[in-house]
């Protein structure tokens, strides 16, 4: 805004109905507020065809409002609001300084005579025969008188009159009782307030009252940005649920051409139960976004309220104005923790029934639409006042079956924050009740898990370690009141000093499950434009780190000590990398439909040769044995193709069983063991993991309850580790897809791609989900298996 003294803003005295200046401005409770004739049609119209209104929604924020008399017809509501004194003076004294001013007192004379001073006691505009009046008059000889061009150079809020009392004529309200929160004129002083103890003046008392008021703005601010992160949450729900909604289509109709016109008459009606579906869940999504844009609204418009007041206001619209905007953060706060509490997302799946093929004779249905809602915590950008709130901890997620394949979520990116915080517990409510019930699942307790018995492979040690992907300045700094990170009291993670790490006499617990090791390394101070998306991680012989950025389009290179060394901008976004020779690996690009390999030298990357795929490529798995690529590609039907390295020509595509059953619905990522004879794929669709040989024959199909949505795949020897997006986990299986148990249940949220060290002594994993948190989502985090 312009700091010139004269200068209000316009929008601030502009009415949101008419788009013209206020005429005789009323305010209503949510503080906004509208030309009174405005008010007047909006409140007919709104209450029209109802027997007895008793309230109208307010014309910008939609919150419904009680009618001031519901005994009075709505023509006469608009009577009973309160008129708004500051910006009825506010529109006055810009009058004054932008126009020719008419004499006040000749004007009721209905004489127009052009005025030549202000009186700033009365308020009013004097001409010349006017001021010798005026200074002849006992009561008036002793007002300031000034000329207009020296009124245009005076702040406003010296020139705006005292809001004058309603209860008492001729009196304006100079004083303020403590006692009853109150501003009041002389009379109210001693007629009302004789006996409170707490009466000063307005300007003491506002004086008192301006560190308030910006730390009221500043908290008003945060409640704005926190309505328009959940408001871009829900429109991407949104956008989620169309996207749904488009994969769902898909395999229905691809279904539906297998069996031609049997079953054209499900199909028409699955559509329709999905159709059903999708409109009633987007009118909550609906519901949601216009509750966050009514507190966007109410929110912005009480910070022009104070930010116009305290700057243009006199010291009694500054106390008014704080007591009316208070109340209303209050109910901001307390509404917009109602609405993060209840978010969820929704997740449509599609079941193809597993029977199809044996009874297509008796056909009942082609599979079952059903959907879960996950709770969506969008972290307050303050610590909300836990005295006026409650907010459980553990939401149960709903789950609804009216009838499913799962969908691929295409998970939103945005900005993001770093934070020097080495596990962050104010990951989402989601990973925290998730990680409580992997802790207590009978798969916890299996005698293979306790490492101090039966293992010593998994023996837990207590060292960690984050590697900052982002290359973002580590130092961002976060505000007082921001919540910090505090290690539970029932966590079994244990964070040790950088000197702990090289710390090999350090006596190790063996009770535990893995622990992340303590920061020791981060990345380059120079910064990204944007945040990450790491879909794609390797380790090289030597021990250095390569991951891939499909959100910026980059190789990242960080050494031994995971310090960021160099990075390679690509020209498309790249998906997963597998390290291929010593100083060799392989990056998989999707949309162009190819796998590039790459030379790796001291600081960046040399591209080699391609591969072409023929199909949309994701994950990728390299042999030495055999000299072989894996690579999950998307087409239909999904499927695995083997490429040789030395010439790149397709060996073969593993799609289907020996009975012609597709064997994939969307492979994500996928493992070859070392013999070069197994593979092991993780499938998006089926939330299962799939082991099968290289001629095709599928060995097992795992699904656990505690690997849900799995994702990342690496195995060694005879152990398969899989990362569980949606259970926050790591599980571990055998080849031969017995599940072993849980070996990462905390510390980590929304695991994405996890790859093991050369000497398989270290687990590195990836994390990213559109609602996951700032730091969580640009950190990388390794686990020391012992």
């Amino acid at each position: 805004m312009d700091r010139t003294p004269g200068h209000v803003s316009e929008d601030f005295l502009t009415c949101a109905l008419c788009h013209d200046e206020y005429t005789d401005p009323r305010e209503l409770p949510c503080l906004h507020a509208f030309c009174k004739s405005c008010i007047s049609d909006h409140m007919t119209k709104a209450t029209k065809g109802q027997r007895a209104p008793k309230s109208f929604d307010c014309p910008v924020c939609k919150r419904y409002v009680d009618a001031p008399d519901p005994h009075q017809p709505p023509t006469a509501w608009s009577d009973m609001l309160p008129a708004s004194h500051l910006l009825t003076s506010l529109m006055d004294s810009v009058r004054l300084r932008n126009d020719v001013s008419k004499c006040d007192p000749c004007f009721r004379r209905k004489d127009k005579v052009i005025a030549a001073k202000w009186c700033k006691e009365c308020a009013e505009a004097l001409c010349e025969q006017c001021v010798s009046f005026h200074r002849s008059l006992k009561y008036s000889q002793n007002h300031t008188l000034m000329d207009f061009e020296e009124l245009r150079q005076q702040p406003i809020k010296n020139t705006l009159p005292r809001p004058p009392c309603p209860d008492h004529e001729n009196t304006t309200l100079g004083f303020f009782c403590e006692d009853h929160q109150k501003v009041c004129c002389s009379s109210c002083v001693t007629v009302d307030h004789r006996k409170c103890s707490h009466v000063t003046t307005s300007v003491d008392a506002a004086a008192k009252y301006r560190t308030e008021v910006d730390v009221l703005t500043e908290k008003l601010r945060h409640q704005n940005g926190w309505s328009a992160r959940i408001l871009e949450n829900r429109q991407h729900s949104t956008k989620l649920l169309d996207d749904a909604e488009s994969q769902l289509k898909s395999q229905i109709v691809s279904i539906r051409s297998q069996f031609d016109e049997l079953l054209r008459t499900q199909e028409k009606r699955m559509l329709e139960e999905l159709k059903m579906l999708k409109s009633k869940e987007k009118q909550r999504h609906e519901k949601e976004i216009a509750k966050c844009e009514e507190m966007i609204c109410t929110t912005g418009n009480a910070l022009n309220i104070l930010k116009n007041s305290t700057q243009h206001g006199t010291d009694s619209d500054i106390l008014m104005s704080v007591n009316s905007v208070k109340k209303e953060a209050r109910n901001c706060e307390k509404n917009l923790s109602e609405i993060s509490r209840h978010l969820t997302d929704i997740l449509l799946i599609f079941t193809p029934d597993r029977q199809l093929q044996q009874v297509l004779g008796t056909l009942k249905d082609i599979g079952k639409i059903s959907f879960t809602h996950s709770h969506v915590h969008v972290q307050p950008p303050y610590n909300l006042n836990v005295q006026n709130m409650t907010i459980e901890s553990e939401p149960e997620s709903e789950r609804y079956t009216p009838e499913s394949p799962t969908v691929h979520e295409k998970e939103k990116t945005k900005r993001l924050m770093i934070d020097e915080t080495p596990r962050s517990s104010r990951m989402s409510q989601v990973s925290r009740s998730n990680s409580r019930r992997s802790r207590q699942s009978p798969v916890r307790q299996s005698p293979i898990i306790n490492s101090s018995r039966h293992s010593s492979n998994l023996n837990s040690s207590r060292h960690s370690s984050n590697i900052n992907s982002s290359r973002q300045n580590s130092s961002t700094k976060f505000l007082d009141d921001t919540p910090r990170s505090k290690t539970s009291k029932h966590s079994d993670i244990f964070h040790a000093t950088i000197d702990a790490i090289e710390d090999e006499g350090r006596p190790r617990t063996n009770s535990r499950l893995l622990s992340p090791m303590t920061p020791i390394g981060r990345s380059s101070d120079r910064k990204d434009r944007e945040n990450c998306i790491l879909t794609g991680a390797t380790y090289l012989m030597d021990g250095r780190i390569i991951l891939v950025d499909q959100m910026l389009r980059k190789l990242k290179l960080f050494d031994q000590n995971y310090h960021w060394v160099g990075e390679k901008v690509l020209p498309a976004r790249p998906y997963d990398v597998a390290n291929v020779t010593e100083n060799e690996i392989a990056v998989t690009f999707p949309r162009e439909k190819r796998i590039q390999v790459f030379a790796v030298r001291q600081t960046d990357f040399l591209p080699t040769f391609t591969i072409n795929t023929g199909a949309k490529c994701w994950g990728l798995a390299y042999n030495a044995t055999f000299k072989r690529f894996a690579v999950c590609c998307y087409t239909q039907p999904p499927c695995i193709k083997i490429f040789s390295r030395s010439d790149g020509r397709e060996i073969k595509s593993l799609a289907r069983d020996r009975t012609g059953v597709e064997l994939f619905f969307f492979p994500d990522y996928v493992a070859m063991d070392t013999a070069g004879r197994n593979l092991f794929v993780s499938d998006k669709y089926k939330k299962s993991v799939i082991g099968l040989t290289m001629d095709g024959e599928k060995r097992w199909e795992c699904s656990y309850h505690g690997l849900k949505n799995p994702r990342g795949i690496c195995v060694v020897g005879p152990r398969v580790y899989v990362a569980g997006c949606r259970s926050h986990s790591v599980v571990l299986l055998s080849t031969e897809g017995e599940i072993v148990g849980e070996v990462i249940v905390e510390g980590i949220s929304f695991p994405n791609k996890i790859c093991l060290s050369p000497h398989a002594d270290r687990l590195l994993v990836t994390q990213f989900q559109g609602t996951l948190i700032d730091i969580e989502r640009n950190t990388v985090k390794i686990f020391r298996l012992d």
